[in-house]
């Protein structure tokens, strides 16, 4: 786990603290996803990734949920 890459994600749809706990949910239940920060304030999540490649399952899996995300570029 050394060589985790962090993502920070622009997250739509995200109105409540039930919101919140959904999304973390569901970047809890993708295998190689560790270090997980959802702030409701900034519509945003932070999280690290043990492949870059993993970031499509992601989004994917944000999507399926009802909420689409997007990389944010910094």
């Amino acid at each position: 786990m050394n060589n985790l890459k962090k993502i920070n994600l622009s997250i739509n749809n995200m109105s409540c603290g039930s919101c919140v706990g959904r999304v973390e949910n569901v970047l809890k239940s993708i295998s190689g996803v560790h270090d997980i920060s959802v702030n409701l304030a900034s519509e945003s999540a932070t999280l690290s990734l043990e492949a870059s490649s993993q970031i499509n399952d992601v989004t994917k899996a944000l999507i399926t949920a009802g909420y689409p995300a997007e990389i944010k570029i910094e």
